[in-house]
């Protein structure tokens, strides 16, 4: 195939190069090598032999496209041309050369015609030309395309596809079973890991606790040997001295066991009274730290108590200011909201006794022009009657004119002054209902502001009562446990001194058999056991004193833990002071916000009552203008009317004159 296109234009040979990258072989193993079984396309082959390529641009497809409008255009502009140069050489002055001009005209357009039926015939031709060789290289392009693809087998994106998802499937499975199998190999191992380690822990458990059993023994059998030997020679030799000295120096051993007897008491006393003395010194000084602390929590919880109840009042109080502040604000709103209406009112009742007065006084006017006109008709009817009787129907005529015109402007005068009360009184409605609003408006506020702080104010108070009740609680339990260590405090005293006593009792039983001299070793050997069990008895009063002492550092955590409380309590009293010194700022925000909200309120209602009296001035201006205008035209009319008649009257008299004047010379 390559050879095939070689030969051919560089344009297939390069598409053929382009498609050849494209297709993809198939191979499979024969005898240890690879070898191609087959070649599959994986792009049609149409993709790389395109149309507009192979054909269209090789054979200017583009330009042909446009050749036959262009002859067409050409044809156009010659006959235009023809008839240009006909009309050109056309000469109607002369009309011997009409004829020769008509002939010329008409060959010039037959002409043009020719030359432009020529050039959409050669513009015809040469698109059915283009057409038909475009459409055989399109099918000769299709042909190929088709033999190329029958060539290549495609589908090799689709089998692979298939491939790899069953290639997938197994390695999804068999990962499947991979894990199957390693978590039952882990749950194995582990389950024997946990067997060896609780076989091993078992065994160290029974180690340790032979170790342990052990130890003890061997630490108890140590002690009692220690002691056993420490306590065993002093009293052999006590024994053998006795024993020894019982016979002839009996007196010697006597007062050498008195006075071994007496030093060791003296060593007892000075040991164990000085020890006892500085445990009661420090009981005794533990039990006043213990009653100060008392009182100082005392003094503590009072100074709470003091401070809670002045922060309450210190609310209490800036509250009933804050509301009697709030109350003298509404109360001042509501007088400047009465004040302006009345304000409002009166300004209403002076424009409205305004024009009344601007009606009565036009009434007045009119009155006067009626009581004036009807004077003058009265003389003229007086001084006229025969010719008021030739002329009564034009002067009834330019009276009901007079008439119509004055009521017609009176109407006209009347609905002005109607809508402008109207609109007086639909302003006042506004304005009203405006300030009506506002105040609700206002009122809602301040009640919802009030609302709220209440319910901060019954929040604080709970809280504050809440505290104070675990305060209360957290003293009681102070209380109770102070008592209770005192108390053990007091018990650990008192087996102390019964211990003192039982030891002094031993000491002067010692005593009295050191006295005794004729007693034996057993009195002695008693006397030790004494000793013993008073010692004995000293280290259990030693063990409770440590105890008492881990109490008393519970009792001293627990006050620790009360002070961190109160620590906390003082938090919570600094936050509500902030959280009320808040509500307080908030209140003069408000405050503040109302203060501006009435200004603004204030500002608006200047605005709208200087508006409206700047209206109500500018429609009584122009009502009383145009109604004096009216007047000034009706006056005028009637003057005109008066002249007309007095010349009239004039003419009369010089007609009578002349009549009379006839009559005379007749």
């Amino acid at each position: 195939m390559a050879e095939v296109f070689a030969g051919n234009d560089e344009r297939l040979q390069h598409a053929w190069n382009e498609y050849q990258e494209t297709l993809h072989s198939q191979y499979e193993d024969d005898g240890g090598e690879r070898r191609v079984v087959c070649t599959r396309s994986t792009v049609p082959a149409s993709y790389f032999f395109a149309s507009q390529n192979i054909v269209e641009t090789p054979l200017k497809t583009e330009y042909f496209k446009h050749l036959p409008g262009i002859l067409t255009g050409i044809g156009i502009i010659g006959t235009f041309a023809g008839l240009l140069l006909g009309l050109t050489y056309f000469d109607a002055s002369d009309p011997a050369k009409v004829q020769e001009s008509v002939s010329l005209l008409l060959g010039g357009v037959r002409d043009a015609f020719v030359a432009s039926a020529l050039a959409i015939m050669a513009a015809m031709y040469i698109t059915n030309s283009e057409k038909k060789y475009l459409r055989a290289c399109y099918a000769e392009l299709e042909a190929l395309t088709d033999a190329v693809d029958k060539l290549f087998e495609s589908g090799v994106g689709e089998e692979y596809l298939a491939s790899l998802v069953k290639s997938s499937e197994e390695s999804a499975r068999q990962a499947r079973q991979l894990k199957d199998g390693l978590v039952s190999d882990l749950r194995e191992m582990l389950q024997n890991l946990v067997d060896s380690q609780v076989r091993e822990n078992l065994k160290l458990a029974e180690t340790l606790g032979s170790v342990y059993r052990e130890s003890g023994d061997s630490i108890a059998a140590s002690i009692s040997g220690s002691i056993e030997s420490s306590f065993r020679d002093p009293l052999n030799k006590i024994a053998d001295s006795v024993q020894s000295a019982s016979g002839e120096q009996s007196g010697q051993v006597q007062n050498l066991l008195q006075d071994v007897m007496t030093a060791f008491m003296a060593r007892l006393d000075a040991t164990f009274g000085q020890q006892l003395g500085g445990m009661q010194e420090m009981m005794t000084q533990s039990v006043e730290a213990m009653q100060q602390m008392q009182g100082a929590f005392q003094s503590l919880i009072s100074d709470m108590r003091s401070t809670s109840e002045s922060s309450s009042q210190a609310v209490h109080e800036q509250l009933g200011r804050t509301l009697a502040e709030m109350q003298a604000g509404q109360s001042a709103m509501q007088a400047s909201m009465s004040e302006m209406l009345a304000s409002l009112q009166q300004a209403v009742d002076g424009i409205g006794n305004k024009g009344e007065e601007a009606g009565t006084r036009m009434a007045e006017q009119l009155e006067r022009l009626f009581a004036e006109s009807e004077a003058r008709q009265q003389k003229m009817a007086e001084n006229m009657q025969a010719f008021v009787d030739s002329m009564k129907e034009s002067v009834g005529k330019g009276q009901q004119e007079t008439m119509a015109e004055i009521s017609s402007t009176v109407g006209k005068l009347g609905e002005q002054l109607s809508n402008v009360m109207q609109t007086l009184e639909t302003s006042r409605q506004g304005m009203d209902t405006a300030a009506v609003e506002a105040q609700l408006r206002m009122q809602d506020g301040a009640r919802d502001v009030v609302d709220g702080l209440g319910t901060q104010v019954q929040g604080l108070i709970e809280a504050l009562r809440e505290q104070q009740v675990d305060s209360r609680q957290s003293l009681q339990q102070l209380g109770e446990v102070t008592s209770r260590s005192i108390e053990g405090m007091k018990d650990g005293a008192d087996r102390m001194r019964a211990a003192a006593d039982r030891f002094d009792a031993a000491g002067q039983s010692a005593a009295k058999l050191a006295e005794a001299s004729g007693a034996s070793v057993q009195q002695i050997n008693t006397s030790a056991g004494g000793l013993t069990t008073a010692t004995r008895e000293l280290a259990s009063q030693i063990t409770e004193y440590r105890g008492h002492r881990e109490a008393m550092q519970k009792v001293l955590s627990s006050i620790e833990g009360i002070a961190a409380g109160s620590q906390n309590e003082a938090a919570a009293r600094t936050r509500m002071i902030a959280e009320l010194q808040q509500v307080v700022q908030q209140m003069h925000e408000v405050n503040g916000e109302a203060a501006m909200y009435l200004e603004r309120v204030n500002a608006v209602l200047d605005n709208s009552f200087t508006a409206f009296g700047d209206g109500v001035k500018y429609s009584l201006d122009k009502t009383l203008g145009s109604l004096d205008q009216q007047l000034d035209s009706a006056v005028r009319s009637l003057s005109a009317g008066v002249q007309e008649l007095g010349e009239g009257v004039e003419e009369l008299a010089d007609v009578m004159v002349k009549a009379a004047a006839a009559g005379r010379r007749s």
